[in-house]
């Protein structure tokens, strides 16, 4: 049996916290994790993103972060939430926040049958330079770490588990991207005989997803 959170999961790990202050005399091996396949929820991996009072929404920032909200089906939901529990084991804390709960259906409340766990990466290494991450194909090869994922995309990840007294973290280094969902372009559907523009110079008028104009403000 194994517990699955239910509070509130907004405090965030500092970068500090990745290397947490307690008696690191005491070495501890490294928990990786590697979840099974899951729905990408509200995907913010192309680059660093942070939240902006003034627009209400998240924009790009170099000091940010990468985040995902990966849903799980609860019967596959127990080899990562027990890596969780090994890392917070391990460290000795007892963190006040951990990175999952059940998922919550936002018109009527009743939960999903879905385990939704919080995966983010900081926006800056260790050393202070640009961090990415790294995306694969379904097949295990590597492709470009600008992707632009949306929710509904299938992905699996790969990183590892870090625990300070604010919260354990779910550290995000690797993609493998299993079904892409599409950025949609356009709202309009095609009319026959009309004009049809065949230059290859992109259109400045990209057109934003409701996840793009309006953010998500629920965590």
């Amino acid at each position: 049996a194994y517990e699955i959170a239910s509070g509130d999961w907004s405090s965030d790990v500092c970068s500090s916290d990745l290397f947490p202050s307690h008696d690191m005399t005491k070495k501890t091996k490294l928990v990786s994790y590697m979840t099974p396949k899951g729905t990408a929820k509200w995907p913010r991996l192309d680059q660093p993103y942070s939240w902006s009072e003034a627009q209400q929404r998240n924009v790009p920032d170099a000091e940010g972060q990468f985040e995902t909200m990966l849903l799980i089906p609860e019967k596959d939901a127990k080899p990562l939430i027990d890596a969780i529990k090994q890392a917070i084991d391990q460290s000795g804390i007892k963190p006040k926040n951990l990175p999952y709960k059940k998922e919550q259906d936002r018109e009527t409340g009743e939960y999903t049958g879905n385990i939704e766990f919080k995966l983010k990466a900081y926006g800056k290494t260790k050393e202070g330079g640009p961090n990415k991450i790294k995306f694969f194909d379904s097949q295990g090869k590597p492709i470009p770490s600008n992707i632009y994922l949306i929710s509904g995309s299938t992905i699996r990840a790969l990183g590892w588990v870090s625990v300070a007294k604010m919260g354990a973290r779910l550290n995000l280094r690797e993609v493998q991207i299993i079904n892409l969902i599409e950025r949609p372009t356009t709202g309009f559907d095609a009319v026959a005989g009309g004009f049809v523009y065949d230059g290859e110079d992109e259109a400045d008028n990209k057109v934003e997803t409701f996840e793009e104009a309006n953010g998500s403000t629920d965590f």
